[in-house]
C-alpha cells in the first residue's frame, strides 16, 4: 500500500522536530569550561566533564579529582559542587617555614636555598672551620667570635698595646713576651738578684746601676785611679789602702821607718805598731801615765822617775 506523501512529509518534519528538541538538551563538547589550573580534561562527552590534577599535583582535597561538570538542560554545571584546587606536591617537606610552589621545588626565602630551602646562606663565607648555621650567621666555637668568626678571642685582655691574633694568643713585639704579651724582655739579664721590670729596665737596688744593675755603686767616689768593684768597696793597687784606695802606703808608715809596696814596715827602736807610730817604753809607765816617748813616761803632779814611779 502506498503512503500518501502528504503522510510522509508530516512523518519527516516531526522526526526533525524530535531531534532538533533532543540536541538541544545536550551541551557541546567544544563549549566546556576551561580547565581547573593545573588540572587537565581526562574524559568529557556531551553529558559529563571531568579534570583531574596533573602529574606533580594533588587537589586541596587529597585527591586527584580537579572538577566534575554535567549537562543540564545544555549548559555545563559543576557536580562536585566547587572547583578543587590544585596544589604542587614536593616529595621531601620544604623547610625553614618555605612552601612547595612548583612539583618537587620549594620557593626559598632570603637567607635559604637548597631543593628543600634546608641550606641557610652566609653572604660572606664562615672562617676558621666554621659553618653557616642560619641567615648570615655562622656557628663559632669559644676561640672565634664575629659575624663570620673572623674574630680570635684571648680569655685576658693582651697589653702593651698588642692585638690578639690568635685563640689565647697575642702578637708580642719583641720588647714583650708571654701569653699576653704583659712580661717585658730585657736582651741581657738582669744581675745581682733583680728583675726585669721593662723593655731593657732592670729596677735596681741602691747599691747597683746601670742597665741591667751590673755596676756596682760606691757613696763617696774611688780616688787615685781606682775602681768601684763592689757596693761602697773600690779594688786598690798595692800602693794604696783605705775604702777609697785615698791612703797612699808610703805616706803611712813614719818616724823613719822603711816602707816597701807590700806593706811590710820595720819599726826602729822605741816604735811599734801597723804603721811604727805608737812609742815603746821598756818599762811600764806607772800610776796611770802612759809611755809618750820611746822610754819616757809622761808624768802627773806628784810623781816623778823615768816610770813615773
Amino acid at each position: 500500500m502506498r503512503v500518501p506523501y502528504l503522510v510522509f512529509v508530516s512523518v519527516l518534519l516531526l522526526l526533525s522536530l524530535v531531534k532538533e528538541s533532543d540536541t538541544a538538551k545536550k551541551c557541546k563538547k567544544n563549549q566546556k569550561p576551561d580547565a581547573p589550573e593545573h588540572s587537565t580534561w581526562v574524559t568529557c562527552n556531551r553529558n559529563k566533564c571531568q579534570a583531574d590534577c596533573q602529574n606533580g599535583y594533588i587537589s586541596e582535597k587529597g585527591s586527584t579529582l580537579s572538577a566534575l561538570y554535567g549537562c543540564t538542560d545544555g549548559k555545563w554545571e559543576l557536580r562536585n559542587g566547587e572547583v578543587n584546587k590544585c596544589n604542587p606536591v614536593c616529595d621531601d617537606p620544604c623547610d625553614n617555614g618555605t612552601v612547595c610552589s612548583y612539583p618537587n621545588q620549594c620557593t626559598c626565602p632570603d637567607g635559604y636555598k637548597g631543593d628543600n630551602c634546608e641550606t641557610p646562606v652566609c653572604d660572606n663565607p664562615c672562617v676558621n672551620s666554621t659553618v653557616c648555621s642560619g641567615p648570615n650567621q655562622c656557628s663559632c666555637p669559644d676561640e672565634y667570635t664575629g659575624e663570620y668568626c673572623e674574630t680570635p678571642v684571648c680569655y685576658n685582655p693582651c697589653v702593651n698595646g698588642t692585638v690578639c691574633s690568635g685563640p689565647n694568643q697575642c702578637n708580642c713585639p719583641d720588647e714583650y713576651t708571654g701569653e699576653y704579651c704583659d712580661i717585658p724582655v730585657c736582651v741581657y739579664p738582669c744581675v745581682n738578684g733583680t728583675v726585669c721590670t721593662g723593655p731593657n729596665q732592670c729596677r735596681c737596688p741602691d747599691e747597683y746601676t746601670g742597665d741591667y744593675c751590673n755596676i756596682p755603686v760606691c757613696v763617696y767616689a774611688c780616688v787615685n785611679g781606682t775602681v768601684c768593684s763592689g757596693p761602697n768597696q773600690c779594688s786598690c793597687p798595692d800602693e794604696y789602702t783605705g775604702d777609697y784606695c785615698d791612703i797612699s802606703v808610703y805616706e803611712s808608715c813614719q818616724n823613719g821607718t822603711d816602707c816597701n809596696i807590700h806593706n811590710q814596715r820595720t819599726c826602729p827602736e822605741g816604735y811599734e805598731g801597723d804603721y811604727c807610730k805608737t812609742p815603746v817604753c821598756k818599762y811600764p809607765c806607772e800610776n796611770g801615765t802612759f809611755c809618750s816617748e820611746p822610754n819616757q813616761c809622761t808624768c802627773p803632779d806628784g810623781y816623778f822617775g823615768d816610770n813615773c814611779e
